[in-house]
């Protein structure tokens, strides 16, 4: 009718809807590698890995010798004494895409080095290759 208002279910109502909720995000697990706990090799858990060299010696953080296809891990450069050396990424037998600023096509290594202070990237695995998807 003209002028009626129509009334307009929430999610949570509509029949197959699921609730309307999402459900929540999973935590994200956060590693920090610094030369004392380094060569220190990724978690099958770890989302995030932050290099923290505050000593002003190198830090190296090694991706998993059997990844998952899919699977995806962030770096970051996080804190750095003046002198440092850059934090090293290393494959463990998997080739990975080296990092740089912006993504571009700078092929692939047993490791990769962010050159940057502050600088991070997200490498995800394709069944053959860690491919550098962001920066």
């Amino acid at each position: 009718m003209l002028g009626q208002r129509h009334w307009l279910p929430y999610p949570a109502e509509i029949p197959g809807s699921g609730g309307g909720i999402s459900p929540p995000a999973p935590p994200v697990t956060v590693a920090t590698v610094t030369s004392a706990n380094s060569p220190y090799t990724v978690s099958a858990t770890d989302d995030l890995v932050l290099f923290n060299e505050s000593n002003g010696l190198l830090a190296t953080a090694t991706l998993p010798a059997a990844p998952v296809v899919g699977r995806k891990i962030t770096f970051k450069w996080w804190a750095y004494t003046l002198g440092a050396p850059p934090p090293v990424i290393l494959g463990n037998g998997k080739p990975l895409e080296a990092w740089t600023n912006p993504v571009g096509l700078s092929g692939l290594a047993a490791s990769s080095v962010i050159s940057v202070q502050g600088g991070q990237g997200t490498w995800e695995y394709d069944g053959t290759e860690w491919v550098l998807i962001s920066v």
